[in-house]
């Protein structure tokens, strides 16, 4: 993904779709089980293609959550391909075994983006083994090395893709940065926010500012014809007002652009894309 702007952007065109569909089937599949993609590049061989089935209606589509490191994606693929494979990982086929119990004949209710930043929640209406009506969450962490997918059934967490989450509780999302460049250079400016360690303002802004990544911020100091190496302290009054113009310009439109094509991504899938059918995305 681009940043946390081209995700909402995908996940407009996906909602017509998602909301109201119904998980058919979940399976997980790891590198092993995508050898056979002779063309993968190595950096997309680790990690692992968590693959959710959903239909509505007639139609039936995969959202695939794809945590090789660094490249961590959420994709919406038409047609029911990857669940066909078959994970030779006997602990991915618990995982899926304990999703799917969880999740299966739930409907999507709901579909959320935490701010501009790369956390969304699909929220399922389904039952649990009484027949009871019960509410679970699926929570996607799109956030690079540390990308994570939790599940909450009524509010506490019961399942995590990695560790470091306490099972039991309820999540607990990041603080929500600043929602401009222009507002963050201001505040910056009168001392409101102060670097816990000497960072670059290129580190600061993809520490601060909702939705923006280190693509994003290449992408600013490109245009603005600054050195991405700079500190605040140094530029001048005039330099920071065109930084300012120019990263608020660029998150209005960042939603358009993207950073990973979609074909370059999903080589990490198990699918001949000679044959197969193109991804949505």
């Amino acid at each position: 993904m681009y940043d946390g702007l081209t995700l909402a952007a995908y996940l407009d065109s996906w909602r017509d779709f998602l909301v109201g569909a119904r998980l058919i089937d979940l399976t997980v599949l790891d590198a092993v089980d995508r050898e056979q993609n002779r063309t993968l590049e190595p950096s997309l061989r680790g990690g692992a293609v968590i693959v959710f089935s959903l239909a509505k209606g007639r139609e039936e589509r995969e959202l695939v959550f794809l945590t090789p490191t660094p490249h961590s994606g959420l994709f919406l693929w038409n047609g029911p391909n990857l669940r066909r494979q078959k994970p030779r990982s006997q602990q991915h086929r618990s995982e899926a075994s304990f999703l799917r119990q969880q999740l299966g004949g739930a409907r999507i209710t709901q579909l959320q983006q935490f701010g501009r930043d790369r956390l969304v929640r699909l929220v399922f209406e389904g039952s649990n083994d009484l027949g009871e009506r019960r509410e679970s969450v699926v929570r996607f962490l799109l956030t690079g090395r540390r990308a994570n997918l939790l599940l909450e059934n009524d509010g506490n967490v019961v399942f995590s893709w990695r560790g470091g989450v306490r099972y039991g509780e309820p999540f607990k999302a990041p603080p929500a940065g600043v929602s401009t460049v222009s507002e963050f250079l201001t505040r910056r400016g009168e001392g409101e926010f102060e670097p816990r360690r000497k960072r670059t303002l290129a580190g600061e802004l993809i520490f601060q500012v909702d939705g923006f990544s280190g693509t994003a911020v290449e992408e600013l100091f490109r245009r603005a014809e600054v050195d991405t190496d700079v500190a605040f302290d140094t530029l001048s009054e005039a330099t920071l007002t065109k930084l300012g113009e120019t990263g608020d310009a660029l998150l209005l439109e960042a939603g358009a652009v993207n950073c990973y094509p979609g074909l370059h991504i999903l080589t990490a899938l198990p699918l001949s894309l000679s044959t197969e059918p193109q991804p949505t995305t």
